[in-house]
C-alpha cells in the first residue's frame, strides 16, 4: 500500500469512518487490515465473508461463531486444514460456542467431537448424523430420542431413529419410530420403504402388504450383482450387524469353509472428498492387515477390490466397549486384555505399521472372550512419522495429547492409546494424561500398590519422553507384577462426560455451578445406597435421568435439573413422557438398585430438554421397584411393564 493510500486509511480511521477504510484496504490487497478493520466496526459477518474469500477460514470462522448463519460457518470451516480445525474447535467449545465447534469439529473429520459439540448447542438431531460419522451409533440413538422427546413431530428424526434401529436389528422398536412418521411428510416415502423392510424381516406379511408398493432406496443388502442374500459368491449372509456413512457391516456363513465371518463393505455412493478417504482407509486396512499375522490381530481373510469388501473371522463376543459401558474389568482380566493388545502392537511396529486410532471398540473379543486387536484403517504403514489425517481421527479419551494439536504420531504415541484402553478397564474411569489422574489402582484395590500406579504414570505421560520408547519396554513394566485381587474395589469409577471441574460456584439455592461443564450440579455424599444408586445410574446413561458426573473425594456432582417440578407444572405427563421415565426406572430395576422418590418433585419438565427425572434428594431404605412404578403410575397413569 502507497503512502497517499495509508494516510488517506488513517484519516477514515481517526473520522471514524472504519468500514470505508476496511473497503480502501481491501482494494488495495490488505486483507487481513481490512477484516481487522470491519471487526472494529462491529461488522462481524462482512469481516468473516471477507475472510472467507481469501482463504482465512479460521479467522472466519472466529468472527462468525457468535452471529451464524450456518452457510458462513460451512464456508468457513471449509477452509480450513484438519490440525487447525481440531484445535480450532476445542478453543470454540471452550468458549460456549457450541454450534461453530461443530462446524470445526466436522472439518477436522472427528464425528463423535461434532456430535458432542452440536449436542452442546441443543441441535440432537445434527449431533446424531455427527454420531453416526464418527461410528458411535449408540450416542446418535440417544440424541435421536432426546430430539424426538423435545418435538415429538420430527420427522426427520424419527426416520433417522428408524433407520438406525432397523440397521442394528431393533425391529420392534423400528417399527415404533417410523410409525410416527407422516406418510404424506417429506420424509414418508422413506419411512414406508423401511417399515415395509421391518415388516419383511418381522414376517408381518399382512402388514408388509398394506403399504403395498415402495422404493427403498437405501436398501442395499449386498452389493449391486450378487445373488440374493449372498456375497461375492461366496459368503451368505445372516444378518446385518452395523452401518455407519461409509461401511455396512454383514455377520456371513462362509459356504466354502463353513465359517462364520464378518464382511465390511464400503457403502455406495461415496463421492467426493469424504469418498475418496473412505475408500484410503479401506486400503490401508487391507494393505496392513495383509502384512500381520499376530494371534492377538483380527486377521484378514480376504479383500474383495470391487466391494471393496474386507473379509475377517466373526467375533462373537463384541467389543471392549460394550463391555466397559456395563462394568470395569477386574485388575487380571484388564491386565490380560492389555497384555494381547501390546503383544499385536508390537508386531505391528516391527512391520513400520501404527495403529494410530486405538480404543476400547476396536478390541474385539471372540466367544470365549479372547481379545483381539482390530480396525487398522486408520493405520499408516512405513510412514511413523506422519501426522493425524482427516478422516483418521481416534477418539480423544484414547489420543496421545501431542496427537491433539496436530502433531506427529509414534510408537509412543501408540503406546498411550494402549495405557488408556488398560486405565479404563481397570478404573471403570475415562483415561487422562498421567499428570491429571486422581484415582489410581492403588487407590482402588488394598492389593495393587505404587509399582502398579508407576505402569499408568508412564504409558499415560503427558510428555512423550515420559512413554516407554517400545512395546518390549511397556511389556517389562507388566512383568513381575500381579494384577490379582481377592478383595473388592473400595471406590466407585463414574464416568466423566468431559474435563473435570476445577471450580464450583455456590448458589443461593443449594447446589453449585460447574464452571468447567457450565452446569448446576448437586453435591451428594457418595457412601452407602448413594454409591450403589449412582454407579447404576451412570452406567445406564438414560436422556431421562440427570446426569452423574463424577465422584471425587468422596462426593458425587449430579445434575441440577432446572425444569419445572411436575407438581408445579401446568399439565400432567403425556404418555411418551411416562414410557421414557418408566424405561429408564427399569434400567435401574435391572441393575438392582431403585430410586425410591418418583414424585412430583423429582420429576421436572422442561420444554426444551423434555422430562427428566433428579436424583434422589433423600435415599429411602425402603425403596423398591415394584414402589418405583407404583408411584409414577399414581402420576399419571399406568406405564407398560415390558422393556422399551
Amino acid at each position: 500500500m502507497n503512502k497517499t493510500v495509508d494516510a488517506r486509511v488513517e484519516s477514515l480511521i481517526r473520522e471514524e469512518r472504519l468500514r470505508e477504510a476496511a473497503a480502501l484496504c481491501h482494494a488495495q490487497g490488505d486483507v487481513a487490515r481490512a477484516v481487522d478493520l470491519l471487526e472494529r466496526a462491529a461488522a462481524f459477518e462482512e469481516a468473516a465473508r471477507v475472510a472467507v474469500e481469501h482463504g482465512m477460514g479460521a479467522r472466519a470462522l472466529r468472527l462468525a461463531a457468535s452471529i451464524g448463519p450456518d452457510d458462513l460457518l460451512l464456508q468457513a470451516s471449509r477452509r480450513m486444514e484438519e490440525p487447525e480445525a481440531r484445535a480450532l474447535g476445542f478453543e470454540l467449545l471452550g468458549r460456549g460456542q457450541g454450534r461453530a465447534a461443530a462446524y470445526a469439529f466436522r472439518a477436522a473429520g472427528m464425528g463423535v467431537e461434532e456430535g458432542e459439540a452440536w449436542e452442546r448447542a441443543g441441535e440432537h438431531l445434527e449431533a446424531a448424523l455427527a454420531f453416526r460419522r464418527g461410528g458411535e451409533d449408540l450416542k446418535a440413538a440417544r440424541a435421536l430420542e432426546v430430539r424426538l422427546q423435545r418435538a415429538p413431530g420430527d420427522g426427520r428424526a424419527a426416520l433417522e431413529l428408524g433407520r438406525l434401529l432397523l440397521a442394528h436389528g431393533k425391529l420392534e422398536r423400528a417399527v415404533r419410530a417410523l410409525q410416527g412418521v407422516p406418510f404424506d411428510s417429506p420424509e414418508g416415502p422413506g419411512a414406508r420403504a423401511l417399515l415395509a423392510r421391518a415388516f419383511e424381516r418381522l414376517g408381518l406379511r399382512e402388514a408388509r402388504a398394506s403399504l403395498g408398493e415402495v422404493q427403498d432406496a437405501d436398501a442395499e443388502e449386498v452389493p449391486k450383482g450378487e445373488g440374493e442374500g449372498l456375497l461375492f459368491g461366496r459368503y451368505r449372509v445372516l444378518r446385518q450387524v452395523a452401518t455407519t456413512p461409509t461401511a455396512r457391516v454383514f455377520c456371513c456363513e462362509d459356504r466354502l469353509t463353513s465359517q462364520t465371518v464378518a464382511v465390511k463393505v464400503l457403502r455406495a455412493g461415496g463421492g467426493g472428498l469424504e469418498g475418496r478417504d473412505a475408500v484410503a482407509r479401506f486400503s490401508r486396512e487391507a494393505q496392513a492387515l495383509a502384512m500381520l499375522r499376530h494371534p492377538k490381530i483380527v486377521p484378514l481373510l480376504a479383500f474383495f477390490p470391487e466391494g471393496p469388501a474386507v473379509v475377517t473371522p466373526w467375533m462373537a463376543g463384541g467389543s471392549l466397549a460394550d463391555v466397559l459401558a456395563t462394568t470395569a474389568l477386574a485388575p487380571d482380566r484388564a491386565a490380560e486384555v492389555a497384555q494381547a493388545v501390546l503383544g499385536a502392537l508390537g508386531d505391528a511396529h516391527r512391520l513400520g505399521i501404527l495403529h494410530r486410532d486405538l480404543k476400547p471398540s476396536n478390541v474385539l473379543l471372540d466367544g470365549a472372550g479372547a481379545p483381539y486387536l482390530a480396525d487398522f484403517g486408520a493405520a499408516h504403514v512405513s510412514d511413523a512419522s506422519s501426522t493425524m489425517t482427516a478422516g483418521l481421527i481416534g477418539s480423544m479419551a484414547y489420543l496421545a495429547p501431542e496427537l491433539w494439536s496436530g502433531g506427529k504420531a509414534t510408537v509412543r504415541s501408540d503406546l498411550y492409546g494402549a495405557g488408556a484402553i488398560f486405565y479404563e478397564a481397570l478404573t471403570g474411569e475415562r483415561p487422562a494424561p498421567a499428570e491429571e489422574i486422581e484415582r489410581w489402582p492403588s487407590t482402588l484395590y488394598d492389593e495393587l500398590g505404587a509399582a502398579h500406579d508407576g505402569v499408568f504414570r508412564r504409558l499415560l505421560a503427558r510428555d512423550p519422553a515420559g512413554r516407554p520408547a517400545t512395546v518390549e519396554e511397556a511389556i517389562e513394566l507388566l512383568r513381575g507384577l500381579s494384577f490379582r485381587v481377592t478383595a473388592p474395589a473400595r471406590g466407585l469409577a463414574v464416568r466423566e462426560e468431559s474435563a473435570p471441574a476445577r471450580r464450583l460456584v455456590p448458589l443461593d439455592e443449594g447446589g453449585a455451578f460447574d464452571a468447567v461443564l457450565r452446569r448446576r450440579v448437586r453435591l451428594v455424599p457418595a457412601e452407602g445406597e448413594a454409591l450403589r444408586l449412582a454407579q447404576a445410574w451412570a452406567r445406564l446413561d438414560d436422556a431421562a435421568l440427570a446426569t452423574v458426573f463424577r465422584c471425587e473425594r468422596g462426593v458425587l456432582w449430579v445434575e441440577d435439573l432446572v425444569g419445572v417440578p411436575l407438581a408445579m407444572a401446568l399439565r400432567p405427563l403425556t404418555g411418551a413422557e411416562r414410557e421414557a421415565i418408566g424405561a429408564a426406572l427399569r434400567g435401574l430395576h435391572r441393575s438392582g438398585v431403585a430410586h425410591g422418590s418418583v414424585d412430583g418433585e423429582h420429576l421436572r419438565i422442561d420444554e426444551e430438554r423434555g422430562v427428566a427425572l433428579a436424583f434422589p434428594l433423600r435415599l429411602e431404605n425402603s425403596a423398591s421397584p415394584e414402589g418405583d412404578l407404583a408411584a409414577l403410575e399414581a402420576l399419571g397413569g399406568a406405564i407398560a411393564q415390558g422393556d422399551a
